[in-house]
Order: structure tokens, then C-alpha cells, then sequence
């Protein structure tokens, strides 16, 4: 007679809640009645226990397992299998070096084992041969931790049309980072950021430090109106609604034009317009984290220049070259340059670099029938039909360039094991794509690339697609 399954976990609040939750749904898809949950393992039952290292059940299994505690920021270890910790029972140990770890491990658990039972194990997802959690459990194992520490998304906040799934989505793909934009703070931030902790994702504020607007980087009065406005805008707008930085733009997103040194004057006026600007931020509030957008493509040609940029601050590149930079995944004129060019921008500044990049190809927004926001509004509470009909829009887009991650998958291998030294974040911009409801393949491919940047590209590729989430266009 098999026996009973029992959930052991640290119970509580935030992250080990929505982890209990993911546990909790997966045995549901196999097992008719739900798994009683308790912080105690019980003798005589299949116990899958999960928790970060200072949870003693978990400690415990790991010891007698004799495998040493995860220490290390996100990592984990898992040891899943038939007579693991006591002969006749089944047991599952998921330990976390920290609350986050806890998290990826059980997704990691989850999408590689779990969702993989009654294919891997039974040959035939209709076969009665396998009963996956009522037979013995085939044994598992994986001790990881992130190649690059900083992971995420970049989007503007009015094209997340549900913010709670969107994040879930996140957490589930173990990103870390939410990069989102807005013309007026939302009037649900504060909610929006306590989620996004829940899930163990950091969100940063982005706003305008002059992006879209005329502005002349060498005039001193300028850059004064501009410092006085950002600082209203952080302290009155985004400083309130929490949050764990801010990032902001200038304009910058054009293509290199004049001699040599104009475009060095201008690189120089972009430095002395952020770091008064940033200075002045760091100076109200020296624990900000600041984050500051960068297109790399109107000052190609003088990167040293930007290497006076304040190194409190952390320069994130964009537009650096080809595929994973360019908009779309297809762009491929010149691999050498691009590789060249985000080797640089990582040791600008010496040792303490903090570089990071917003990687691209999936979606944007639909230019033509932008407008700016005229005030305030709710974040990521749109009507499921507007959802589902932007969710059949966009998909044709995301079809096309996922024709390209596809062709690209060892490049993107290759870019991801370049970054994995990054101290900024690497995000992907995924602006209107309604990932809320799709974990489009190419974000797939994404996550996984940055989660293990060594893994070599196939495996990468079939991590990625065989998962059941993941959404192929």
C-alpha cells in the first residue's frame, strides 16, 4: 500500500507561501485529495520537505543525506527518490540558502522532475504503467545557484495587464529584477512592490531623466530645472511606494552622428547631466540604488568617456549591437563588434564595474498607437478580454522572433556565460507581450540562459521548451 505524502515546510508568510502554494498544485495534478502540510516530518509517510537552511527539518535531511547546507546567495540543493531518508517511504529534501533559493528550488523541482513524471517514467502520459506520487519515486538531484545575480524584466507598467500573474510568471522562471517604466507612478505601487517581495523579485522605479523630451545636456541651467525635477519626482512620486531603486534614461537612444569629437562632447555632457543629477539623489539618499539606461549606440565610439560616470551608479547598456541586444532577434551584421563592445562596458571602470544590459527580441511596445500617459492610473488590472485579445495580437510578432532565438540559442549560450560576471541587472525587454499569460518560449530560453550560463546550448534549449508552461507561438 503506498503511502502518504505530507508537505514540511516553515509555513509563514510572503515567499514560503507562494512556494507551499506551487507544492501544493503540483501534487494536485496527480493526487485526487490535497497533502496535509505541517513543520514536522512524520515517520512512516512520504515527506517532502523544503525550507532554507535555518529550517532544522530540512538541515536534518541534508545531514543525514551527509550534504552540506547551501551558503551562497539563491542556491540550492535537491534530493528527491524511493527510501531516501527512511527505508518504504519516499521523500523529497528542497533547501534554500536563503528564502529566494527555497523558491527556485522548488520551481526547479517542479518543472524538471514533477511535470516530467508521466512522460519520463511512464513512456506515455495516458500509460497506467507509472502513477506518478502513488509509486515509488524515481530518484533526482540538483545543487545550483545563478550565473548571473541580477536577472529580470524590463517593461513599461501600462502594458502589465496583471501584475500578480506577471510576477508569479517571474518567480516561477526564477527572475529576480522588475525593471518598470511609467510616465506617472502608479496609484498601486506600494502593492505592486509588496507582491513582487512575496515573489522574490526586486522592482525598480523607472522614470524620465529627459528621454522623449527636447534637452540640451551642455547647458548648466538645463541640467539645475532637471535636478530639481527628478528629485520631486523620486521624493513625492516613487520614494512612497517603496521599491528597491530607480532607473532613468536620457536621450540617448539615437545612432552615432558627427566628428569624432563631438560625439566625445556629447559622451562628456551625458556624464556631468547624470552624475550631478545622480549626486544629487545619492546625497538625499545615499542607500539608492540608481540604475541608469544608456544606449550604447550614440556613443559607440567613446566608451572611455562614460567611464567617468559616478561609480555608485550602475550604467545598463542598451542597443550594444546583434542578437540578444538589437529589437529584433533576427539582426545579425556583426557578432565580433558586439561580443567586443559588451566586453568593454564590463570592465569600464575597472574591478568595481557594475555594468549591466537590457537585452532584446522579444516584443515592444506598438509604437503607432502610443500615447503618453495624462495622470496616476491602476497598474495591472485589466479586464481578461483585453487580455486574451491582445494575447492573440502579439502572437504572430513573438512567432517570428521566436523563428530567431531558435536559429540562436548558442549565441545566446555564448552571450549569457560573458554576463555571468555582471554587478548591474540584465534584464529582457518584454513590453506588451502579455507574458502574464504566456511564458513565451524566448523568455524561457532567457531565464535559463542567465539561471546556468555553462550549460551548453541544446540542453538549454530542451530545459526551455519541454517545460509545461512554456508557450511556443
Amino acid at each position: 500500500m503506498a503511502h502518504a505524502w505530507r508537505i514540511v515546510s516553515p509555513g509563514g508568510e510572503g515567499i514560503a507561501a507562494f512556494a507551499a502554494a506551487e507544492i501544493a498544485a503540483m501534487f494536485s495534478r496527480y493526487l485526487e485529495d490535497p497533502v496535509p502540510c505541517g513543520e514536522t516530518a512524520v515517520c512512516g509517510e512520504n515527506n517532502l520537505i523544503f525550507g532554507t537552511a535555518d529550517f532544522q527539518p530540512a538541515a536534518e535531511a541534508l545531514e543525514k543525506l551527509h550534504l552540506p547546507l547551501p551558503a551562497e546567495p539563491e542556491q540550492y540543493v535537491i534530493r528527491a527518490g524511493a527510501g531516501l531518508l527512511e527505508p518504504g517511504c519516499d521523500a523529497v529534501v528542497i533547501c534554500g540558502a536563503d528564502a529566494r533559493g527555497m523558491l527556485y528550488g522548488v520551481e526547479t523541482f517542479i518543472r524538471r522532475y514533477a511535470d516530467q513524471l508521466p512522460v519520463s517514467f511512464g513512456g506515455d502520459y495516458r500509460s497506467t504503467v507509472f502513477h506518478p506520487f502513488a509509486d515509488p519515486c524515481p530518484p533526482f538531484s540538483a545543487d545550483e545557484k545563478p550565473g548571473v545575480a541580477k536577472r529580470g524584466l524590463w517593461t513599461w507598467g501600462h502594458v502589465v495587464y496583471d501584475y500578480r500573474a506577471f510576477l508569479d510568471n517571474m518567480a516561477r522562471q526564477k527572475l529576480n529584477t522588475l525593471i518598470v517604466w511609467n510616465n506617472f507612478a502608479p496609484v498601486n505601487g506600494r502593492e505592486i512592490v509588496r507582491y513582487a517581495h512575496d515573489r522574490g523579485v526586486e522592482l525598480l522605479w523607472g522614470f524620465t531623466c529627459g528621454w522623449g523630451e527636447a534637452m540640451d545636456f551642455s547647458d548648466p541651467a538645463s541640467r539645475n530645472d532637471w535636478k530639481a525635477r527628478v528629485l520631486a519626482e523620486y521624493e513625492t512620486a516613487y520614494a512612497p511606494l517603496g521599491g528597491d531603486g530607480i532607473y532613468f534614461q536620457t536621450a540617448t537612444e539615437f545612432a552615432e552622428s558627427g566628428e569624432p569629437e563631438e560625439i566625445r562632447a556629447f559622451a562628456a555632457s551625458v556624464v556631468d547631466w547624470v552624475n550631478d543629477i545622480a549626486g544629487a539623489l545619492l546625497e538625499k539618499a545615499p542607500a539608492l540604488r540608481i540604475e541608469f539606461g544608456l544606449h550604447a549606440s550614440s556613443v559607440r565610439s567613446a566608451l572611455d568617456v562614460l567611464a567617468q560616470t559616478d561609480p555608485r551608479v550602475a550604467i545598463i547598456w542598451e542597443d550594444c549591437g546583434d542578437f540578444p541586444f538589437d529589437y529584433h532577434a533576427a539582426a545579425d551584421r556583426d557578432r565580433a563588434g558586439t561580443d567586443a563592445c559588451a566586453a568593454r562596458m564590463l570592465a569600464l571602470r575597472g574591478p568595481s564595474e557594475q555594468a549591466g544590459f537590457v537585452l532584446k527580441g522579444v516584443s515592444t511596445l506598438f509604437w503607432p498607437a502610443f500615447r503618453k500617459q495624462t495622470g496616476p492610473f491602476v497598474m495591472g488590472e485589466a479586464s481578461e478580454e483585453r487580455i486574451q485579445t491582445r494575447l492573440r495580437e502579439i502572437r504572430l510578432l513573438i512567432r517570428q522572433e521566436q523563428a530567431a532565438w531558435l536559429a540562436r540559442v548558442p549565441q545566446l549560450a555564448e552571450t549569457a556565460k560573458s554576463l555571468a560576471a555582471c554587478r548591474g541587472s540584465v534584464t529582457l525587454l518584454c513590453e506588451d507581450g502579455c507574458y502574464e499569460r504566456a511564458q513565451w518560449l524566448p523568455t524561457a530560453l532567457f531565464a535559463e540562459a542567465l539561471w546556468s550560463p555553462d550549460t551548453a546550448p541544446e540542453q538549454l534549449l530542451y530545459r526551455a521548451s519541454v517545460c509545461r508552461e512554456t508557450v511556443f507561438a
